[in-house]
């Protein structure tokens, strides 16, 4: 399942992104929009009941507790975007210095991605 890309620009990063990284944005537009959904494999119904994988948690919807499916598996999908960020030319998980961002960051804060002085 290919991942829908929705933005939401706050305090208008992704106009100065497009505009001043045009590279970037088009990188980072490439790798989400390539991105492949990672599910958890889903166990057929038996006699019994219902499947025990993929994992249910209850959540109260709509002032009723029921049962909340969570079938993206996590881990898969982030390895995945690691290794297309670093196809593109990105580092991952830097830890965020100064010199990357021109100002002074906290010690041993870290971005999840970053080329060219976009985090």
């Amino acid at each position: 399942m290919p991942l829908s890309i929705q933005t939401a620009s706050h305090l208008h990063g992704e106009i100065i992104v497009e505009n001043a990284f045009p590279e970037e944005f088009d990188s980072l537009m490439g790798v989400l929009g390539s991105l492949e959904v990672a599910l958890r494999p889903v166990k057929a119904f038996t006699a019994s009941g219902r499947p025990k994988e993929p994992k249910r948690h209850e959540r109260v919807i709509g002032g009723d507790r029921l049962p909340f499916l969570l079938p993206v598996d996590q881990a898969r999908m982030n390895k995945g975007l690691d290794a297309a960020f670093r196809t593109h030319g990105w580092t991952t998980q830097p830890i965020a210095r100064g010199d990357m961002a021109g100002a002074a960051a906290p010690l041993g804060l870290k971005s999840d991605f970053f080329r060219n002085g976009v985090f």
